[in-house]
């Protein structure tokens, strides 16, 4: 029987069983972590890791190291409910965000494997709002990928309080654009996939439901005394935190794509498999690049459910990345192909600064204890030299960019770079030889100065078609930012939409975001909405989002990127305007009203 080592606050700890492994788990391990191995790992990350909780920022998490299909190492530190002094065990279930995909994926390779489920043909029964005009609709490996063009879904009361769960409501359902051209997140995608996959069980006789939650159970071994994964609410759920704020408890509505809880041991049990030396042909198919075929994800590669990325050293290979993000919560796993070797980590906060390094240095201290591969450089320079992608090259940037994080603008150009504006604040892009642009921030639009991300970012303008897109080359991979704006620019007459809408039905997770006002301005020739995110550093980014006009009743999210080309609805209802956008309503205030 597999055991784990288990740690609470203060640093105590002792042996405890993982559930019996199913036979997917069972392997002799030829190439485990030595005894002498595991105190080292102790030395350098228990420290790191007590220190990380004691800043509450990141009140609990928890960490392990699985070998061959067994379990080396894992604790847990910290408080999964501050509030109760309750402790982040490794039994402790946080929501597991965009994991509750992979039983799904699971469920939808094995039944492609048997015969009883075609991945590739186009779903001639999509109802008409969700196919892009003269092409063929989208296949259901496409869904499942994210890459069926389609919106990505009502946000209001996706995430809802447990006592009483948010029921499914109406939204609207359209196709944003071709399929197969780009990932991009997509919860009606998704819902579009599960018809086929309940007609292909009704064969058997057997439920959606009723068929995950048997894959849940080949996952964790079928005598396990307490599920380990589940899709049912926990009443020992961790306690998310944001900005060392306890959230409310929330839970999603979407159960198959959002909904799934988990623990450190339920975790093992879902990427274990992935370490075994010969893995079951249905976790191969998850692994495999499902998006050869879209032009516009450039280097990203995608399996089902998870990122493949080819290490920048040579010598680790393959990397599996999956990130789960429910708000509050951070879960994460790396998986090295070619080792057989996997590092875990649960946390009730998720705070980047915090906690980003952590799953990254466990492995490369495992890499590097058990092959001696070196680990990877802090601050690594740069390339001399950067491709553009097959088929495009560098052009010179526009005046603005239509990208996910807000409108992208150029205010200022000067010999060999420019500064420009995003989030509200000011940067700047210098040119290089090979045509790409390092960046820099500028402090008060003045003083430039250099975080590690930006200094591991260019910035570039390539030309696709009839779009010039933006593109950020970032740690060994091109990845598209967005586009300038292509469709019908927003008319002078819809000006009379403009001035500042109040949030009129908040949910959890606006709460939680801080997010109860927007406004529609007017800059030039732009339509931009505006939002603000208040951040831990004493900061407000205020993104403004460019609008382009889809008709009358409609504005559209401007540009070609993933999560762009969603739409706005516009309404004049009991003299008053209205606003809608993924299930948020929001309603114009009067002038006396802005100012309370």
């Amino acid at each position: 029987m597999l055991s784990l080592i288990l740690g609470s606050w203060g640093g105590r700890g002792h042996a405890m069983p993982l559930c019996a492994p199913s036979p997917a788990m069972q392997e002799d391990s030829t190439a485990t972590l030595t005894a002498s191995t595991v105190p080292t790992l102790e030395r350098e990350f228990v420290p790191r890791l007590e220190k990380l909780v004691r800043g509450r920022k990141v009140p609990g998490i928890a960490v392990a190291v699985v070998e061959n299909g067994q379990v080396s190492w894992a604790r847990g530190f910290g408080m999964a409910d501050p509030e109760r002094r309750l402790p982040f065990e490794i039994d402790t279930p946080i929501p597991l965000g965009r994991w509750s995909e992979l039983p799904l994926h699971l469920l939808a390779s094995d039944l492609a494997l048997r015969g009883e489920l075609e991945l590739d043909a186009p779903l001639e029964d999509l109802s008409p709002q969700l196919r892009w005009p003269e092409l063929p609709p989208p296949t259901l490996r496409q869904l499942l990928s994210h890459h069926g063009g389609l919106n990505g879904g009502r946000l209001h009361g996706l995430y809802g309080d447990p006592q009483q769960p948010a029921a499914g409501a109406d939204q609207e359902r359209y196709a944003a654009r071709p399929p197969g051209l780009l990932e991009s997140y997509s919860l009606v995608g998704l819902e579009a996939a599960l018809p086929t996959l309940r007609s292909a069980l009704a064969g058997a006789e057997q439920t959606l439901e009723h068929a995950l939650d048997e894959q849940l159970r080949k996952l964790y071994g079928a005598d396990c005394s307490r599920p380990s994964l589940s899709y049912a609410v926990p009443a020992n759920l961790a306690r998310g935190h944001r900005d060392r704020q306890q959230l409310p408890l929330m839970v999603a509505r979407n159960r198959v794509a959002l909904g799934l809880h988990g623990s450190l041991r339920g975790a093992v049990a879902l990427f274990a498999p992935l370490t075994r030396t010969q893995p079951d042909p249905v976790w191969q198919a998850i692994v495999e690049v499902q998006n050869a075929d879209a032009v516009l994800d450039f280097d990203r590669k995608l399996g089902l459910g998870v990122d493949l990325l080819d290490s920048q050293r040579a010598a680790v290979g393959r990397v599996v990345l999956a990130f789960g993000a429910a708000p509050g919560y951070r879960a994460e796993a790396r998986v090295a192909l070619g080792h057989r070797l996997a590092v875990i980590v649960l946390a009730n906060g998720n705070d980047e600064e915090e906690l980003g390094d952590i799953p990254g240095d466990l492995l490369d201290a495992v890499l590097q204890a058990r092959l001696g591969i070196p680990r990877r450089e802090r601050e690594k320079p740069l390339p001399d030299r950067v491709d553009y992608p097959s088929g495009l090259s560098a052009i010179a940037f526009a005046d603005r960019y239509a990208t996910p994080f807000g409108r992208l603008r150029v205010v200022d150009r000067f010999d060999d770079g420019f500064d420009f504006e995003l989030f509200g604040r000011g940067f700047r892009a210098q040119r290089r030889e090979d045509g790409w642009y390092r960046l820099s921030y500028r402090l008060l639009g003045v003083i430039p100065l250099r975080f590690s991300i930006i200094n591991q970012t260019l910035l570039g303008s390539a030309r696709h078609g009839e779009h010039e897109l933006l593109l950020a080359h970032i740690y060994g991979r091109t990845l598209l930012l967005g586009s300038t704006p292509f469709g019908t620019a927003v008319p002078a007459d819809f000006d009379r939409w403009l001035g500042s809408y109040r949030l009129s039905n908040p949910d959890l997770l606006t709460r939680s975001l801080k997010v109860d006002r927007i406004e529609l301005l007017r800059e030039g020739d732009d339509l931009v909405l505006e939002y603000r995110l208040p951040t831990p550093f004493l900061l407000t980014f205020k993104p403004r989002v460019l609008l382009e006009a889809a008709d009358r009743n409609h504005f559209r999210v401007a540009g070609l990127g993933p999560l762009l080309g969603e739409q706005l609805r516009v309404t004049q209802a009991e003299g008053r305007a209205r606003l809608s956008y993924a299930g948020y309503l929001f309603e114009r205030s009067e002038w006396g009203e802005q100012f309370q």
